[in-house]
């Protein structure tokens, strides 16, 4: 990947406020959107936008392997 998480955050998806979206949540500690990135060209694009992501292992597209979930703000490399 082309990318990496500037932070970790240690809030977990299901702490995140549904807001009726499949691939967006807020999180009302920082204020901001959450995307769910379901491969790395998702979280690539993600990260040319500095946006906060959640990368799970269970939607990994099989190029990386990636044996934790990751919740934080995405950057490019």
């Amino acid at each position: 990947m082309k990318c990496e998480f500037e932070f970790i955050c240690d809030k977990a998806w299901s702490d995140l406020e549904d807001i009726g979206n499949d691939k967006m949540k807020y999180c009302s500690y920082c204020h901001q959107h959450v995307y769910l990135a379901e491969n790395s060209a998702e979280l690539e694009r993600l990260a040319n936008k500095k946006r906060c992501a959640y990368f799970r292992p269970d939607h990994q597209d099989g190029s990386e392997q990636v044996v934790l979930r990751f919740l934080g703000r995405v950057v490019s490399k």
